[in-house]
């Protein structure tokens, strides 16, 4: 059995690490040092963790190829768009009956081949590549990377307010599963890949790739320990050269320079983040809402969301391009307007109503697309009279404030807001987890396994974990048949005061008490299930 070892923060449920505390009576202490391992062993271990790293960047760079390519496709393709659309637009209604029946045919042709070929190929792919970690979903590489790439430069080339950075993460974990299958590893190696990968095509995305390893330790991968840190941050840097090179060194979004704020005007970026979390809830609200088809969305076919989005796309390419896309154009025109009401309230509000919209109408085309980049633009306008980058929101939708501001810094290469930007972030946060509602991923994961219902869980071989019973947690001064542990996980043995003790049902965990763990199944599905009992404790409280 391969031993996993994890680390979560003080005072929660319980504390995994990696070595017994530093308080542990000495008896305990030479008894670890009488287990150590070999210096065979040693060395067996450290060759290993060197081959992994080297997967990581093998990893990488190609997950940095694959985002490349996918960005300069884009790009490609909105120059030749923007190049022929204008000029032929000149030539009266027939020709904008034309552009809006292009724009339905290309959506909707996307929508059928991605429902047929590779149905988890819709959508941004994170609540995806989430179940995959968490053994309910499989992850069919070698049908995702041609429909998520051709289908994504297609739909979002069509006017569709989707962004590239949800499919560049979902192809990067891709990329890891087949570098993982190719190499014939085990399936406990395999999600750790996967992790990396992803985080390497966010990295590359937005040339980011600090970003991209935070992304991975917040949002996919819970194990702290060291492997997760160095393998991640190495597929990120080696995916983030890659897109450098090809790109340059400029960062995603041009931003002028900007003076730094007064600490007079801290109570006015308050004032944003309360307002980014009330806009991020809606966001979130509406986007679930239309994925369960509530309301009045009952009673539309699914059939027509496609050809709807199609129309909705076009219409935004004839008559306000500002919406249409990923968004980018339109927050870099809204954080460099450094004149206040130049652009015109009714103006900014009009792009903001429509850019929401027409984001949610994207997202339930069922077409290969992220949100990352439509969320930053709402915040972008969202907080346009206030002159902050449009961090905050992505913090209240996503739930991963660190990393939202990490990749703001890194996109922007401004650090004069850094400050203003945590307090409106955290607020933003807080106010939307206030509100109700669990991270706009999350809520998307669980949506999916609604409607289709999970398969049964292919676990992966037994892992170890070595636990310790904080003091004050719930565990401690109770039996081990009244805890609530997640299914699966069975306590073989307790090391307490030096000695080792076969528990039964009627042992009372003390704090301090060493727990030997065997997992049935993926490291991953525990750490998760014990977050989110975690949160639900924290919830009720």
């Amino acid at each position: 059995m391969q031993k996993e070892i994890l680390r979560f923060p003080p005072a929660k449920f319980l504390r995994i690490s990696r070595e017994v505390s530093d308080n542990a009576a000495p008896s305990r202490r030479m008894k670890q040092h009488q287990d150590a391992p070999t210096t065979t062993a040693g060395f067996r271990s450290r060759e290993r963790r060197r081959f992994q790293l080297l997967q990581a960047i093998l990893v990488g760079g190609i997950a940095g190829i694959v985002a490349v390519a996918f960005q300069w496709s884009l790009f490609e393709l909105d120059h030749l768009r923007s190049r022929l659309l204008h000029p032929f637009l000149e030539n009266g209604w027939w020709a904008v009956s034309v552009v809006l029946l292009i724009c339905v045919s290309i959506v909707t042709l996307v929508a059928r081949m991605t429902a047929r070929f590779c149905p988890e190929a819709s959508g941004s792919g994170i609540p995806h590549l989430k179940g995959v970690l968490m053994n309910l979903r499989e992850l069919r590489w070698w049908r995702l990377l041609p429909v998520k790439f051709v289908g994504g430069v297609l739909a979002i080339g069509s006017g569709l307010s989707l962004g590239r950075e949800g499919p560049t993460v979902q192809m990067g974990g891709a990329v890891g599963k087949m570098i993982a299958d190719r190499l014939g590893l085990s399936t406990k190696a395999t999600p750790l890949l996967i992790s990396v990968g992803a985080g390497a095509g966010l990295s590359a995305a937005f040339n980011a790739p600090l970003a991209g390893f935070l992304f991975v330790i917040e949002e996919l991968h819970f194990e702290l320990t060291s492997l997760p840190y160095v393998t991640a941050l190495a597929a990120s840097i080696t995916a983030d050269t890659l897109a450098r090179y090809v790109s340059g060194q400029l960062p995603s979004f041009r931003v002028f320079a900007h003076a730094t704020p007064s600490l007079a005007a801290l109570p006015w970026f308050a004032l944003l983040g309360v307002a980014a979390g009330m806009a991020a809830f809606i966001f979130k609200r509406a986007l679930i809402r239309g994925v369960r088809r509530d309301g009045v969305l009952a009673s539309v076919p699914d059939a027509c969301f496609a050809p709807l989005a199609g129309l909705a796309g076009g219409m935004a390419l004839v008559w306000l391009p500002e919406i249409a896309g990923a968004g980018h154009g339109t927050a870099e025109m809204v954080i460099n307007e450094s004149t206040p009401g130049k652009l015109g309230l009714s103006f900014v509000l009009l792009l903001l109503a429509g850019k929401f919209l027409l984001t949610v109408v994207s997202y339930l085309a069922k077409v290969p697309g992220g949100i990352f980049a439509p969320m930053l633009a709402i915040g972008s306008l969202t907080g346009y009279a206030f002159g902050l980058v449009g961090n905050s929101f992505f913090s209240g939708v996503v739930h991963a404030p660190l990393t939202g501001i990490v990749l703001i810094l890194e996109m922007t290469a401004n650090f004069k807001l850094l400050f203003p930007m945590m307090i409106a972030s955290l607020i933003a946060f807080y106010i939307s987890e206030w509100l109700g509602g669990k991270p706009v991923y999350e809520s998307l994961l669980n949506e999916d396994l609604r409607k289709s219902g999970p398969p049964p869980i292919l676990f992966a071989e037994p892992s170890e974990l070595h636990l310790i019973v904080e003091e004050g947690s719930e565990m401690e001064n109770r039996e081990i048949r009244s805890v609530s542990l997640p299914e699966g996980i069975l306590i073989v043995s307790i090391r307490r005061l030096g000695r080792h003790l076969v528990p039964s049902g009627s042992t009372i965990l003390h704090a301090g008490d060493a727990l030997d763990v065997v997992v049935s199944g993926d490291v991953s599905l525990f750490t998760q299930e014990i977050r989110e009992l975690i949160s639900k404790k924290q919830s009720v409280s």
